[in-house]
Parts: structure tokens; sequence; C-alpha cells
């Protein structure tokens, strides 16, 4: 046994010095979904444990089950591993989709919007069915049945931007109009802004059009704290409609679009407007709305005025592109900083998430690799084979650090993004790259890929302790079942037995174990088990020691004259006890006891024979004790 303990504790120390920690990001899995046709993921929400991805398609083969027609709205439910549960797809004969999103209104009710041209199928009326294109929205389960859908806009165009849940329920669809009628109620001229309110019985309440004579572009909409609400997008600042000069854009009468912030009151009046930007092109694609102030996601091809810091040629020169631009305004919109995020070509991004140590990140595109981007993974940068680009930034927009996801091809990224927590992030997009590609090499697929910063992810505690039988005889199919207090930052766990040929994992459900100690192995075996947040960044539990021992016959004597015959041991259903003494008839009672010394039942003798009924008891090891004229004999018996 001391050997046996020695060795035990050798190996130990080789086991446990063998924690590493990960790289700073690293793909914790990734997915591919589709089929032979064009497949793009534009939008993601994750709930219970798993993730529901949004997009367009049109397949119809490889994970597609159905296609309506030309392109159809996808909506996937996969695992945290990214394994398919369940898919299905919407629309009617002509095309749905472009920028599609989902949002939750619950766990189990989602809204969905897109465009669509399309008169049948899951459409059930199209009033405008000669348009090019209209605001389809939809409210799903999590069974993937319509509950209501319904068209938006008139007899023009209209495109979807953005969609918000309100506070009572309802949504908000944002988009571009080029409408005079229908659900629109005012046309300024060009395209406008547009929002549509709707509640959650998919019911119009109000819409609102912002802009001018000229031209207007949508980024994002919010409701605010006070109950108003925020649109931020840009604004060629012609003039007209509800588009004030006050706004100071800055260069108007050149067709060169400005950020255009508007903050509505909670009766849709417009309290302040304000123009951002420079002599060339900037517009705004996100906002965040903080306790004293907003974050404006935007981006620009300017180098004057509001902006600074550009990394590029400025102006719409057709071999470079834009940086992303981000800045902070104050609650009535004046301007406090800004910064420029990116390289010579084009960087783009719709995404932008709070951090908990007062910064943001940004997750977009970039097709540079120079100035701010560092590992372009693509052919050659400027050539719009963008891969997704990660920016940290801290509180006043100074950048942190960067990572590049992407391959040889291009990666569509929409708003396909879910914050799990600082270090994680989950992402959707459409994706060209070869390698990444299940469905051929002609069109795009869905990549879905869970990606972490182990940089900053904290160790994870070592769990608090092991539960399980401490003594266990080791016969033939003998399982032991263990189990550990769930850590709230795991994703899995690992279990570990040292020495290893001591026995065998036959199963693990995260904090539970079975494990088949091996009938070979007599001895003092050691348990551990650690949290596992894919960053190898875990301590091991407080060891359990495991005594195995042989308990295979069915006989167990004493030295006091007389023995007991157990069986069948181990036993399933039934145990005999029978007293073997010489010639005599014994009288008493067998005490029963389970691995806490407490009593669990008292077994009569009969003829010398008790028997026990254990179908329903907790399966391990119980231990017997029988007294006789201060003579007594004892043993174990295992329920398997």
């Amino acid at each position: 046994m001391k050997k046996t303990i020695h060795n035990l504790f050798a190996l130990l120390f080789i086991f446990l010095t063998l924690n590493g920690f990960a790289q700073s990001f690293s793909p914790k899995w990734e997915t591919c979904l589709g089929g032979t046709g064009w497949d793009e993921g534009t939008g993601l929400l994750m709930i219970d444990d798993s993730y529901w991805v949004v997009g367009n398609t049109n397949s119809n083969d490889g994970d597609i089950s159905y296609n309506h027609g030309t392109y159809d709205i996808w909506l996937l439910n996969i695992d945290t591993s990214g394994n398919i549960i369940n898919e299905k797809t919407f629309g009617g004969a002509n095309a749905e989709g472009g920028f599609t999103d989902i949002k939750k209104l619950n766990d189990s009710i989602f809204y969905i919007a897109a465009s669509s041209s399309s008169t049948d199928g899951d459409i059930s009326y199209n009033p405008w069915p000669g348009a090019a294109g209209n605001l389809w929205i939809l409210q799903v389960n999590n069974k993937g049945d319509i509950i209501w859908e319904t068209m938006a806009g008139g007899s023009g165009t209209e495109e979807l931007r953005d969609i918000t849940v309100t506070s009572d329920g309802g949504l908000i669809v944002l988009g571009l109009t080029s409408s005079h009628d229908g659900d629109v109620t005012d046309h300024y001229g060009g395209y406008d802004l547009w929002m549509i309110k709707l509640n959650s019985a998919g019911e119009k309440q109000w819409d609102m059009s912002l802009g001018g004579i000229g031209l207007e572009e949508g980024g994002s909409v919010i409701q605010t704290s006070d109950g108003g609400y925020m649109v931020v997008g840009d604004t060629d600042g012609f003039g007209g409609g509800n588009y004030d000069s006050t706004c100071n854009h800055h260069n108007p009468g050149s067709g060169y679009t400005d950020a255009w912030v508007v903050k509505l009151d909670s009766a849709r009046n417009i309290e302040w407007q304000q123009c951002y930007g420079g002599t060339y092109p900037d517009g705004a694609n996100n906002v965040i709305e903080l306790s004293n102030g907003y974050i404006i996601l935007g981006s620009t091809m300017s180098n004057d005025g509001d902006v600074s810091g550009y990394h590029s040629i400025p102006g719409p020169n057709s071999q470079c592109g834009g940086d992303i631009w981000v800045f902070k305004i104050d609650k009535t919109g004046n301007l406090l900083w800004q910064r420029c995020l990116g390289g010579t070509y084009d960087d783009f991004a719709r995404n932008i998430f709070p951090t908990s140590d007062g910064g943001f990140m940004i997750v977009g595109s970039t097709d540079s690799n120079d100035g701010d981007v560092v590992g372009f993974h693509g052919i050659l940068p400027g050539f719009a084979v963008e891969d997704v680009w990660f920016a940290k930034i801290d509180s006043v927009g100074n950048l942190l650090w960067q990572y590049c996801y992407g391959g040889l091809g291009r990666e569509l990224m929409y708003r396909g993004v879910v914050q799990n927590s600082d270090w994680d992030y989950v992402v959707t997009f459409g994706t060209d790259t070869d390698l990444w590609q299940c469905g051929g090499p002609m069109y795009y697929d869905v990549r879905v890929a869970e990606l972490k910063d182990c940089s900053g992810e904290p160790p994870l505690p070592a769990p608090d302790t092991i539960f399980g039988p401490e003594q266990f005889c080791n016969s033939a199919d003998s399982i032991a079942h263990y189990s550990t207090v769930a850590l709230p930052e795991a994703y899995s766990y690992k279990w570990l037995i040292v020495p290893p040929d001591a026995g065998t994992l036959v199963s693990t459900d995260s904090t539970n174990a079975e494990i088949s100690w091996s009938k070979f192995y007599t001895g003092s075996a050691a348990l551990f088990v650690k949290g596992d947040n894919n960053c190898n960044t875990f301590v091991w539990s407080p060891l359990k020691t495991v005594n195995i021992y042989n308990c295979t016959g069915i006989d167990e004597h004493n030295q006091n004259g007389f023995s007991i015959a157990v069986y069948p041991n181990p036993a399933t259903s039934l145990v005999h006890f029978e007293i073997k003494t010489k010639g005599e008839s014994n009288n008493g009672v067998i005490h029963i006891f389970n691995l806490f010394g407490q009593k669990i039942i008292d077994l009569p003798l009969k003829e010398n024979i008790a028997v026990w009924h254990t179908k329903n008891l907790m399966r391990g090891i119980y231990f017997y004790r029988y007294i006789q004229a201060e003579k007594f004999v004892s043993g174990r018996v295992l329920l398997k």
C-alpha cells in the first residue's frame, strides 16, 4: 500500500503541473452551414444555451430543407458547438432577405425583418405587388412557426437597416423608403429614413420619415432612457423636409454625406439634430446610450472638420475606402472625442458593445493590412476580400488591441454578433473562403464561430468538492457515480483519474461522471475535476482519494466460530443473508448501514436467513452487521 500511495503522488505531480495558458484570441468552435447556392448569416441571438442564426439562402440542398423561390430568409437553431438543432426557411416565389435581422421579444418569441417582393408562399398579403421590395416583418416562435407576418411600405422601394424591440413589447423597424403612399405618411424626396412602429400583435401604431429633398441613408434606432428615441444615419444636407440647416452640414450641396444624429422625444418631436463629419462622405451605423452621452459608430472618408486621424487618402477614392469612425457626444449633441480606426483600404463596422472596463468592442470588417490592422488573411489588401475585424478601444477611443478573423476569400459581416463576455464573441457571416466552405466553391456559405480572447479571462476557481463513494469494490461491471457543483463561468468539465489504470471514465455529463474502477486494480486512486473556459485557465479541484478493493466472493468469515453468506454480492434487487453456525438456530436481526454510518434497516432472521429488498435503493456500497452473544460478523454489500 505504501508503494501504491508513493506512486500515486508522483503521478499527481506530473498531471497537475501540465496546466497552461492559451493564446490571446482563438476559435472555440467553428461551423459551416449551407448548400450549393448563395447563403449568408446576417443576424444572431443566444437563448438558453443555443444560438439562433438568421440569414439568406437561395440553396435547396445541403442544410436547407426547402426553398420557396429564389432567395429565402433562413432561420437556424444551433447548439453551442455549432451543430444544427433545427432550421426553417420563410419566403415566396420572389426574393426575400437582404439586410435580414432578428431580435428577441422573449426566450421563445422572436422578431425577424427583411425585404421582400413576393406575393405568395408565407406572404399572406402584399398590397404592392409591383414594388421593387418592401419591408417584411415576422413574429415567430422557437419552433419556427409564424405567429404573424406583415408587409410594410408603399409602391416605391423599402430597404431594412435596423430593428429594435421597444419597452411595450412591440418593435420599431428602421429602413429607407422612396414611397409616397401606403404605410408611408410623409415622403420628402429621394430616399428618406423611415421608421414604422408595430405593437406585439403586428398592428401599425405610427410611422415617421426623416429627411430632406436629397438622399438620406439609415444606420440605427434605439429607444432612449427618457422614453424618446435616437436615430442615426447620414444626410446629404440638401435641406427641406424635417432636415434643419442648424445641423451644420460640413459640405452642403456637394452630394457628400455627413453623419446625421436626430434625437426625438416620446411623442417623436425632434428635440435636436446634428451633423458630424468633414468634406467627404461620412455616416453613422450604430449608437449606444451611456449615462453621460452617446457613442456613435460610423464611417468616414474625411480628414478635416470633426474628423482627424484618417488612415488613407481623403475622398471617395476607389482604390482606398474608408475608416471606421467612432465618436462620443453628450446628451445635447456636443462632440466630446472622436477616433478613426483602420488602414489604407476599406474598413467598416455596424457592431459595438460596451465592456466592463468602460471601453468598447467594435466588430466589423477590414480590407487593410496596415495602420491599425495587423494579421489580415486575404489574398491582397484592397481587393475586396475583407476579414472580420475586432477592435478593442478604451473609454476615449484609444485602440488597445485588434484581431483579424478570416481566410483567403471574402467574409461578409453584417450585424451577426453575440457578446457572451468581454472576452467571448460569437459571429456569423457569409464566406467564400474555399477552405471554409461546405456547399462548394462557387457561392458563399454561412459561417458561425465562437472566438475568445484569453488574455483577459481570469482563471476559473477550483470546484469545491467531489461527491461520491470513497470506498469501492472492483467487481466485474461495477460503476461508481461522482459529481461536483457547477461553476457559473465554465463551459465544460474534465475529469482525471490518477493513476490512469485505476479506472475508466465511462461517461461524463459536465458536472457528473461515471467511472468503471478496474477489477485488476487494488489500492488508492485519486479523482480530480476542473472547469474549462476554453482558455486553459483552470484550477484542479482538491483530490478525492478512493480506496479500491476486491469484493467478488459471496462468503465473508470471521474468527468467532460462525460466518455469514451474502448472496448475490454485488446485487441488484435482492440480497440474502444466511448465518452459518454449528447446527444452531439463530434469531435476531441484520443491521444495514450506509456509507455515512446511518442505519438504513433492520432485517429479522427467519430460520437463519434474512432477505433485503434493494430494488428502489441508491446504488453503491452498504455495510451489514450481525451480533450474537457479544460476538459479531460484518461486511460490505455492493448494489449495482
